[in-house]
């Protein structure tokens, strides 16, 4: 071998991978109702419905936790995802319990374990709004939902991750997207690792952009609040009461960021 190609080959080796970059990304779910969904190279995002139905609320993600933002009669809050989902699995208990209904309900983590063996298939390759990615179906004939259609372009691995955190750590999020069957969301998730998703479910891609996205944008504007307080404002709003009154104590200043 020529020294000259030896030592191009070595320094193609050595060379760094191309740095990922931030991506935002708009997905149409409906006629007048869209998300956006805003990625960050570190594993930062946040996800915000728009248009029809949208009420100033978005979700926000870090590598290790998630968020809801909502907005009760003029307050904004803050709230873990974990605790939201506790506080209402308890009002919904407590209300069952009033009306002689069932005791516990089922409160297991939907994503806690990998399917029984592996029920995407792939089907070929699709373009959605012209960006290329492979067709994936559930082989199942249960499966809500049929076919969806991820990229396998690197680039756009940070929106697919969100989208994976939306439908492994936010229930709520990701039955408004019309996502899949909760028994094979953890495969699914494996695959937006390393793609965004170009359809899945009723979310089909409008727009992408590689483009740094402000830091602020993944701050959230206060302090999480607890699951007892946020239980508190649930049965408040079911009597009528209106907002239950935040401590003062628990709120931190409003430009906090997440992991202060």
């Amino acid at each position: 071998m020529r020294p000259g190609l030896l030592l191009a080959l070595i320094a193609m080796a050595c060379a760094p991978a191309p740095a990922m970059a931030d991506v935002t990304a708009r997905y149409r779910i409906s006629e007048g109702q869209t998300i956006l969904i805003e990625a960050s190279d570190d594993g930062h995002g946040r996800f915000t419905p728009e248009g029809e139905g949208a009420q100033g609320g978005y979700a926000v993600f870090t590598p290790e936790d998630s968020f809801l933002v909502f907005t009760e009669q003029g307050v904004t809050r803050v709230i873990r995802f974990a605790d939201f989902r506790a506080a209402l699995d308890a009002v919904i208990e407590q209300a069952l319990a009033q009306v002689g209904g069932a005791g516990a309900i089922e409160a297991a983590d939907p994503v806690s374990a990998a399917p029984a063996e592996a029920r995407l298939e792939t089907a070929g390759r699709s373009e959605v709004n012209g960006r290329s990615g492979i067709i994936y179906r559930d082989r199942t004939a249960e499966a809500d939902m049929r076919d969806f259609v991820i990229s396998d372009d690197p680039a756009l691995a940070p929106v697919g991750r969100i989208f994976a955190k939306i439908l492994t750590e936010t229930p709520m999020l990701g039955n408004m997207i019309g996502g899949a069957g909760a028994d094979w969301k953890r495969e699914l998730a494996a695959l937006l690792d390393k793609g965004a998703a170009l359809r899945l479910g009723e979310a089909s891609l409008e727009s992408m952009a590689s483009e740094e996205i402000p830091a602020e944008r993944f701050g959230l504007p206060s302090a999480p609040i607890s699951r007892e307080e946020f239980q508190r404002l649930l049965l408040n709003r079911q009597q009528g009461a209106g907002p239950a009154v935040v401590n003062s104590a628990e709120v931190e200043p409003a430009e906090a960021q997440i992991g202060d």
